[in-house]
């Protein structure tokens, strides 16, 4: 069985799945990159054209428990689809964010 790398030597595989053509593939990027606590890397799945992939970014920010968080959280509070707005104010509260 294949290992899975974790951590900094990780890192470029998973950014390059932010670019897949899979939606599911993204968000699991997106989880992976939250579990790094790579808040700056995430914010590229910002502007991502599916919901859901936005949707797995506001979790993965909250679950985060980084204040450097809230600014991408903020983003997404504004966002279009209800769904991520409503996983984004989530997160907000998760972190501590009225």
């Amino acid at each position: 069985m294949a290992r899975v790398r974790r951590g900094a030597p990780a890192l470029p595989g998973v950014l390059s799945a932010l670019d897949h053509a899979d939606d599911s593939i993204r968000s699991a990027a997106v989880s992976v990159l939250g579990e790094m606590r790579a808040i700056e890397q995430l914010r590229a799945a910002l502007t991502d054209p599916h919901h859901g992939v936005r949707q797995s970014l506001a979790t993965a920010l909250g679950g985060t428990g980084d204040a450097r968080a809230c600014e991408l959280l903020a983003a997404l509070a504004a966002d279009e689809v209800p769904e991520v707005r409503e996983k984004a104010a989530h997160a907000l509260r998760v972190l501590g964010v009225p």
